[in-house]
């Protein structure tokens, strides 16, 4: 019984992973699930191999087994984050500016620049 709860647990965590990335890359998340349905029947074991999802997918895991109180705020953070230098990171000539303006990335940028200092003082040290 304990190992059925766990696989349902871990399906919601999953599920709620993936409604998360589905807003922030602002799709719908049905979209997103058939074709990360369909990656894992491609590439099994690796239901995010098409996206860039596998150290989010882990990051959200190592956040979520922990108890403390602010860790979804900094997980939205840092995942923003990541999110957003991935896709500044990724050809510009292939976004028009705007592109950029529609989906807020110059918005973003500006909160990114501002905050960013802030947030990797956030992020938990390791010692």
């Amino acid at each position: 019984m304990f190992a059925q709860e766990s696989v349902m647990e871990i399906q919601n965590e999953k599920e709620a992973f993936e409604r998360f990335k589905a807003k922030q890359i602002g799709i719908d998340y049905e979209t997103l699930k058939k074709d990360l349905d369909d990656c894992e029947k491609r590439f099994p074991n690796n239901r995010y191999a098409g996206w860039n999802f596998k150290s989010d997918w882990e990051l959200w895991q190592a956040a979520t087994a922990q108890s403390v109180p602010d860790v979804q705020q900094a997980l939205n953070d840092r995942l923003l984050v990541r999110s957003i230098k991935e896709q500044v990171e990724s050809p510009i000539a292939e976004i028009s500016v705007n592109d950029l303006f529609d989906k807020g990335w110059f918005a973003a940028m500006k909160c990114i620049q501002s905050n960013i200092d802030m947030l990797e003082v956030r992020e938990p040290t390791n010692d």
